[in-house]
């Protein structure tokens, strides 16, 4: 008979939790739980590392370091792949030509191909001529790096207020 060591009891996981009538939980799987004689695999140290983005505890953390003020975070596998995204980045909120109230942001663009005329609504070329052309979300001054949220960028800079 195979025994699991202590600490990978519920007791010493951090996600264990309790439900509204006081009986222990298990945070994760919403289920009821026996600290001293449940276990599972997804134990998580309850002094665990917690991640600086999600403020979570989970398993397999990253310990990721920032270049420019030589400080190292630990952060969740989830979070970790938001890194050098637009989630992450101070200038992922932020978008000169959606702001600019000067002219409406999208303009309906009408196109001719024989008999056939069809109709879109694009980005206004006036706003993308005066904004995106300087933006560092820019690649070519009109493919904006924001619509493709997922891919990294080389002009991504940490933004700080997501470790509050």
């Amino acid at each position: 008979m195979s025994s699991i060591p202590f600490y990978k009891k519920c007791r010493t996981c951090g996600a264990k939790g309790q439900f509204q009538d006081g009986t222990p939980g298990c945070s994760r799987f919403k289920i009821k739980i026996d600290l001293d004689n449940d276990y599972c695999s997804w134990h998580t140290p309850e002094n665990g590392p917690e991640c600086v983005i999600c403020h979570q505890k989970k398993e397999g953390m990253y310990l990721w370091l920032d270049d420019e003020y030589v400080s190292f975070y630990s952060i969740c596998p989830t979070c970790f792949t938001k890194i050098e995204t637009c989630d992450t980045c101070t200038y992922g909120n932020t978008c000169n030509l959606m702001t600019d109230q000067s002219e409406p942001p999208y303009v309906i663009q009408t196109v001719r191909q024989g008999p056939m005329i069809m109709q879109q609504q694009v980005k206004n070329p006036n706003l993308i001529a005066r904004h995106c052309n300087k933006c560092c979300c820019s690649f070519d001054g009109e493919t904006c790096n924001k619509e493709n949220k997922d891919i990294a960028c080389n002009n991504w800079k940490l933004n700080r207020s997501i470790f509050i």
